[in-house]
């Protein structure tokens, strides 16, 4: 009689333990999901609230149509073919001073039979009321893929146009760089990451090209000087996880619904628990890497380590916690390099001057003629184009 009343004790001793402890397991993500992020980002659980679902507006849709017309679309664009626009643009952003290349005679006969797509663009961005694209965060991989080679063909024929005009003196190519400025505003105002992507590599084309465009520059181009960058960049990443969270939420409900006894029986006693444990790890890691991010002040911080130190902050046990770290890190020494190549468009501007740079490892030298960085910053991917640190007046 004792040894089964102290079987039947232990049973219920250990059974307690285990459901403690499964609740407590469970309990983690909605900790986790109520923590503030970095930057004045807010907790991961308000992240739908502060990007509710909306339609793409009418002019959007309208640019979508001038870029279709233009065969810029992601539909009518044409593959393997040479891209002169692409080539000039490129060729002009590796300058290290203000003169321009004359376009090539592929170049002119191309702007020449586009010039009724570039009128219609320029005026279309700057006067449209807003261009905002679709959000459906909630969707996660299966929402709706923005068209990001209208986006990318058009601000970079803009950008080819307002470069030859430069090139011309004339004034008014600052109306062309504005309108493709306003294509990545309008990406950087959504929020998921491969947007934000492309918006940064058509801001980096636009500041490239302000280095050679007439002086003064105008007031619209303190848009560009004052975004705050890593905030969109650290929202971008706070949004991918909120939707690997949601995810996470989904597939439990389904199991749940959907499932066989059986399947619902192992969500209960180590599925759930265990994914829990799982997913509160992930999200506290990622909010982490944001905050680094969001403090690194030096913009030639070594990407394979910061790679490496993410990884081994990983738990050991968790093997999905750093999955995205290359690629997310790298987007990062992207923003950095930015952030030195806009200083640089600014001192060619005649809008900084001195030493002082936002990089704590970096400062600006002044030459006869000239302005450079104190140290070389590679681009992220080799091969990528590198703007040169230095300008030569």
């Amino acid at each position: 009689m004792r040894k089964a009343t102290f079987t039947l004790v232990t049973l219920g001793l250990v059974t307690l333990v285990v459901v403690i402890a499964r609740n407590a397991a469970l309990e983690t993500p909605g900790r986790a999901v109520r923590d503030e992020w970095p930057g004045g980002l807010g907790p991961l659980d308000s992240v739908e609230e502060r990007y509710p679902a909306r339609a793409r507006t009418e002019a959007a849709d309208e640019l979508l149509r001038i870029a279709a017309a233009a065969g810029m679309s992601r539909e009518t664009q044409r593959q393997g073919e040479a891209d002169p626009v692409r080539d000039y643009v490129t060729a002009q952003m590796e300058r290290d001073d203000r003169l321009i290349d004359p376009p090539s005679p592929e170049l002119h006969a191309f702007l020449e039979s586009h010039r009724e797509t570039i009128s219609t663009a320029r005026r279309h961005l700057l006067e449209a009321e807003e261009i905002a694209w679709e959000v459906e965060i909630e969707r996660g991989a299966s929402a709706p893929v923005l068209d990001l080679i209208a986006s990318m063909g058009l601000s970079r024929l803009l950008t080819a146009s307002a470069l030859v005009a430069a090139r011309d003196g004339s004034a008014a190519a600052w109306n062309d760089l504005h309108a493709a400025w306003k294509v990545a505003r309008s990406l950087w105002d959504h929020p998921e990451l491969v947007s934000r992507l492309v918006a940064l590599a058509i801001s980096r084309q636009v500041t490239a090209a302000s280095r050679q465009m007439p002086l003064p520059a105008p007031a619209w181009f303190d848009e560009v000087r004052y975004l705050d960058y890593r905030e969109r960049m650290g929202s971008a990443m706070q949004v991918s996880t909120w939707q690997m969270w949601r995810s996470f939420e989904e597939q439990k409900q389904d199991s749940r619904l959907h499932g066989s006894w059986l399947t619902r029986i192992a969500d209960i006693l180590w599925r759930d628990p265990l994914g829990s444990v799982v997913i509160a790890d992930s999200i506290e890691h990622q909010r982490e890497t944001v905050r680094i991010l969001m403090a690194t002040r030096n913009c030639a911080s070594d990407g394979a380590t910061m790679v490496r130190e993410r990884t081994d902050a990983a738990a050991w046990w968790n093997p999905t916690a750093d999955m995205p770290m290359p690629n997310l890190i790298g987007a990062w020494q992207r923003l950095f390099r930015f952030r030195v190549e806009l200083e640089l468009a600014e001192h060619a501007l005649g809008l900084r001057s001195g030493s002082a740079s936002d990089c704590a490892d970096a400062e600006w030298i002044a030459f006869d003629g000239g302005v450079r960085l104190s140290r070389d910053i590679p681009p992220s991917v080799p091969g990528h184009t590198a703007v040169p640190l230095v300008f030569r007046r």
